[in-house]
């Protein structure tokens, strides 16, 4: 029963944006105390976002989480000193194809290499995605060449499409079913597609990370807000939605919780956690 978890969770398992921090890019106080009392009381905090690593790395550090966390939607799991503890890239066949893709829809596509971004030109989309991840970009031109170029071992974790929202919520499923059981393919905001390899997500990797660290799903809260967090609130014994979340994302948890700006993250914490 979910009333009768306070005090058994051993892993908190947050998404970044849109649940610990909105547009503003800030993290309420309510968060950070939040997600300290529960590393004081031994519980393991990680992030798992859609993010870059590097891009992520700064909040991260802001709520004190220390050891590696996960990126690109479960396609990396990294920490602070560079060490890559789980990697699993897109082929790079897939990764010309959806180039093409790209560009015959007339749109812009990001690459992740070596996390690092990497994209044809400087645009509106790209300055657009560039306020939320603060990274700067690698400017490479032809993004078919640059991906035909890439040495063995220099890995794409995810392309992103960056969209107007109509563009995208057409898109969005058509390339899932052309690419069904070859690349994930998600929303993660009305303006993104993101696409990883076949079977990344971050429920199978914070899977994953639970085993090898003998956590139980019953003893994992995971908090988030969007499409991309739906495998990971229903592997977790607590899925706490946000309140900003859709509706079909909130129908995937166990229970909803406030919106980011009320502070939801630290509910779900405070709830589930704290209360013990």
């Amino acid at each position: 029963m979910i009333s009768e978890v306070a005090g058994t969770i051993r892993l908190v398992a947050l998404d970044l944006d849109g649940t610990v921090v909105g547009d503003d890019l800030v993290i309420l106080p309510r968060v950070k105390d939040a997600v300290r009392e529960a590393m004081a009381r031994g519980v393991r905090v990680i992030l798992v976002t859609g993010r870059m690593f590097r891009s992520a790395l700064p909040f991260a550090r802001e709520l004190g989480i220390e050891g590696p966390f996960i990126a690109y939607n479960g396609a990396l799991v990294m920490d602070a000193e560079g060490t890559v503890h789980l990697s699993d890239p897109v082929p790079r066949p897939l990764v010309v194809e959806i180039v093409d893709l790209a560009a015959k829809e007339g749109v812009t596509l990001n690459l992740y290499v070596e996390d690092r971004l990497c994209v044809s030109e400087l645009n509106d989309d790209v300055a657009f995605y560039n306020t939320i991840s603060q990274v700067e970009p690698r400017v490479v031109g032809d993004l078919r060449a640059f991906a035909e170029s890439l040495a063995p071992g220099q890995d794409v974790h995810k392309l992103l499409i960056v969209a107007d929202p109509e563009k995208v919520a057409r898109l969005q499923p058509q390339i899932a079913q052309m690419y069904r059981g070859r690349l994930e393919v998600v929303m993660s905001r009305d303006r993104f597609i993101e696409m990883t390899g076949a079977g990344v997500s971050k429920g199978r990797t914070l899977a994953r990370l639970c085993e090898k660290w003998g956590i139980r799903p019953e003893q994992v809260l995971a908090v988030g807000d969007h499409f991309n967090d739906v495998t990971m609130l229903r592997f977790a014994g607590v899925g706490a939605a946000m309140g900003n979340a859709p509706a079909q994302v909130q129908a995937a948890a166990d229970v909803v919780v406030g919106t980011v700006y009320e502070g939801g993250a630290a509910e779900a914490i405070e709830r589930f956690v704290l209360a013990g």
